[in-house]
């Protein structure tokens, strides 16, 4: 995995994107993907005057771990009957491959102790992720291997495992699709509708080292973690 660290530079320097645009002419859009981690590479020569204007070295620029993350995830969740689904999260490094199973739930939240505390009060949809047991795998070799990751990178690893789920929700605000979701205060699958600015809350790994929480803003790009 790679990454860039121009959003800790910025930070670290008390910089805008606006500042950046404003001495050298970047694109505020190219500046806020590459913050954001959400461009897939960039041009040597953003690339070189961006180290310029910080006084970094390109290998300062990037965060690298030799582990690749790679999710096979083939389900349109708006077509299943039941608010649950599997799927796959290849972990690759030289030769060293396995394929960690991954199911997903996902229910109206509650105000019960099986549902996380979040400050945010307008939640609309909760989601669990859960490794499956396998013979093939431990949830320790999983939180080992996360564990080697730096800041930035658990950031990458945890928004690209859940990124085919964050994108079908979007997708689905903008297209009033409905999903059924598990209502725990009558034990019944119902439809809901996702809308705009409500929040949806994926938790990761429950009750291990690796447990993490996402509250995504649905129809917008807020995403915190």
């Amino acid at each position: 995995m790679l990454q860039n660290n121009l959003n800790k530079l910025m930070s670290e320097r008390n910089i805008k994107a606006s500042d950046i645009y404003r001495d050298l002419g970047i694109a505020r859009s190219t500046i806020l993907s590459l913050a954001k981690g959400s461009t897939g590479g960039i041009q040597f020569e953003t690339l070189e005057r961006l180290c310029t204007y910080f006084d970094v070295l390109p290998t300062d620029f990037f965060e690298y771990s030799p582990y690749v993350l790679q999710t096979i995830f083939n389900t349109d969740i708006f077509s299943l009957n039941i608010p649950e689904l599997t799927y796959s999260a290849q972990i690759t490094k030289n030769v060293y491959q396995k394929n960690f199973k991954i199911q997903v739930t996902w229910q109206i939240p509650t105000l019960n102790s099986d549902f996380p505390k979040s400050t945010t009060t307008d939640q609309l949809l909760f989601v669990r992720c859960k490794l499956i047991n396998d013979l093939s795998y431990t949830q320790i070799e999983l939180d080992e291997i996360i564990k080697t990751f730096s800041p930035i990178l658990k950031r990458k690893f945890f928004i690209d495992l859940t990124a085919d789920i964050v994108s079908q929700l979007q997708r689905a605000v903008k297209k009033n699709s409905e999903l059924i979701a598990y209502d725990p205060s009558t034990d019944q699958n119902r439809k809901i509708k996702l809308l705009k600015n409500k929040h949806c809350i994926i938790e990761l790994f429950k009750g291990t080292p690796s447990h993490k929480l996402i509250d995504i803003t649905l129809g917008t790009d807020e995403l915190t973690l």
